[in-house]
């Protein structure tokens, strides 16, 4: 079928700050190219830098699809306590946080190297139920530091205790750092206290393979908790209006929310847990 004029709608997508920054990027103008390729025919997007919006155009369908598809590729930023980064960091290539809320929401999960964030690239809905696990995920990790076993332990041997009981632990001075799940952390605690009581039971062989079956154990919890958060619904767009087509619509303008606007409240306030 023909598009006529009275089926096309024009839509604003305002951008956020940090949304902006990431549309002004040379490679953006190749995704922008590659979102309308994908999107049904008649559909045009136009980055507009000084109105910090991208105006999209075309049927309701195509308006829909375009529009999350740019919601999808302007990831927000949420901010991690240490003790989170360092846990979805030693388990970033295998079975832990990172891969199981991928899973678990459809959100894809990109962790910044220089600081303690974490990127969320897919739709709105999704990215929420991921930023609602991320919280829970704070309430379950917490960090560590105690003075005296650095003298008595070497590297090798906190990594043997790190790989067992699955934590992030380092000596720098003459502190141990630790850094995961409260109840890894007990028992990282706990081991270091029985070796040092008792060096005779220090292994030789420092080599640890890693223990997928505890792993499973730490990241339960998450797991129980995620059916309890609302799961992401594309049945209705919930930024255009019900009536788009007809007469009516020729030449519409409609302003929808902001983008990355659902994210607003991902700075959260500081983990339960103590931090030194």
């Amino acid at each position: 079928n023909m598009i006529t004029s009275s089926d096309v709608i024009t839509v604003k997508m305002p951008l956020s700050e940090h949304a902006l920054g990431m549309a002004q990027k040379p490679r953006w103008r190749n995704r922008l190219r590659d979102i309308q390729a994908r999107c049904p025919n008649g559909t045009s997007l136009k980055l507009s830098k000084e109105l910090s919006i991208v105006e999209i155009s075309g049927t309701a369908e195509g308006v829909q699809v375009a529009q999350r598809l740019v919601e999808e590729r302007l990831g927000p930023v949420k901010e991690l306590s240490a003790a989170v980064w360092h846990e979805l960091h030693r388990t970033r290539k295998g079975f832990g946080g990172l891969n199981l809320i991928h899973k678990l929401t459809g959100c894809r999960l990109h962790l910044q190297r220089e600081t303690s964030q974490v990127r969320l690239f897919g739709t709105a809905p999704c990215v929420a139920r991921a930023s609602a696990l991320l919280d829970h995920l704070e309430a379950m990790c917490t960090e560590e530091r105690v003075t005296g076993p650095a003298n008595q332990l070497d590297q090798n041997i906190l990594d043997k205790i790190a790989c067992e009981t699955c934590v992030t632990l380092w000596i720098e001075g003459s502190e141990v750092y630790l850094m995961g799940f409260k109840t890894a952390i007990e028992d990282a605690l706990a081991e270091m206290k029985r070796l040092i009581s008792f060096p005779d039971l220090i292994p030789r062989d420092m080599a640890g393979a890693p223990n997928t079956a505890r792993e499973v154990f730490l990241l339960a919890p998450l797991m129980r908790f995620a059916p309890h958060v609302p799961c992401p619904s594309h049945d209705t767009p919930p930024n255009l209006p019900k009536q788009l087509g007809g007469s009516d619509a020729s030449g519409v303008c409609v302003a929808v929310n902001q983008v990355n606007a659902p994210y607003s409240g991902l700075n959260h306030s500081e983990s339960p847990w103590p931090m030194c």
